[in-house]
């Protein structure tokens, strides 16, 4: 997915509102207990999102890199 300029919106498909279970009862503890979880619906980006491709968007933009979850 190259991007032809900074305003260029990527393919967007709709995730509809639903329900999953969340966690699990006998993995980590960070993960329980296995919960029900109810989402609204929401846009996501059709394809993944390269590393290459986020650094030129945020140079090109100057919008704030994301950060580094661990």
């Amino acid at each position: 997915l190259a991007l032809a300029g900074p305003h260029e919106t990527p393919r967007m498909v709709r995730v509809p509102e639903g329900e999953f279970l969340m966690g699990d009862n006998t993995g980590d503890e960070d993960a329980r207990p296995a919960h029900a979880v109810t989402l609204a619906a929401y846009d996501i980006g059709a394809f993944e999102v390269t590393n290459e491709e986020c650094a030129r968007f945020v140079k090109s933009t100057r919008h704030r890199a994301p950060g580094v979850h661990a």
